[in-house]
């Protein structure tokens, strides 16, 4: 099952703002803090593991990592409650996976792959806000034929893909065939946003190009 398209926000930093809790949660007893955890963990399970929500599951453990460290701050919280709840919870695994979900959301928002008018496309490109790699997934002649407008508008070849390509991979066939390519490819990192696109493919269905272009950067 793929994760759930992103929707609550465009980047992890306007995400993180939905992490915060009421101030009234930090007002109760620490013991009642660590009560509402057990909740936020299950509903962060269920969305993580069920649902496929990175997003919802994010803002779920984030708001119980946040109550825990600051109830275990409380010196108004018994030792004997604080340790009976780390026996019942893995701190590290809550950390953990607070940190796995933030390194997936950072390269998903960071892969700007969505169904979009293309309006809405052109408004992004054209705002020069955001520093933005596009990747034309389609055949070499069809990126010589026409291409968006745009100094960072590269072409990788469908022709020169296969499926299971690593990064690595495509970026060893572009610098063999297509060094014009390569270049901001191997430096795509320090794009804002990547925007994939070819002929006809929509967040839920990917062409089998832009689907191995994909998956190699977020993989």
């Amino acid at each position: 099952m793929k994760a759930k398209p992103l929707y609550l926000a465009s980047n992890l930093e306007e995400l993180n703002k939905k992490t915060l809790m009421p101030q009234k949660v930090y007002s109760q007893a620490p013991k009642l803090q660590l009560n509402c955890v057990e909740k936020l963990l299950e509903e962060g399970r269920i969305k993580e593991v069920r649902e496929k929500d990175e997003e919802q599951a994010y803002i779920k453990y984030m708001k119980s990592w946040d109550i825990i460290q600051h109830a275990f701050k409380n010196p108004k919280l018994p030792k004997g409650d604080r340790d009976y709840f780390e026996k019942l919870h893995n701190m590290d695994s809550i950390s953990e996976k607070c940190q796995k979900l933030s390194d997936s959301l950072k390269k998903r928002y960071h892969l700007y792959v969505r169904d979009m008018p293309i309006t809405d496309l052109m408004t992004l490109i054209e705002a020069k806000t955001l520093e933005i790699l596009i990747i034309d997934c389609r055949s070499a002649s069809d990126y010589t034929d026409a291409h968006i407008d745009h100094p960072n508008c590269i072409s990788v070849p469908s022709e020169l893909l296969m499926q299971g390509y690593s990064a690595k991979k495509i970026g060893e066939s572009l610098r063999a065939q297509c060094q014009a390519s390569y270049v901001d490819w191997s430096k795509r990192e320090r794009f804002e946003k990547i925007i994939l696109y070819d002929w006809n493919s929509s967040f839920e269905h990917q062409g089998p190009a832009l689907q191995v272009v994909y998956d190699a950067i977020t993989k």
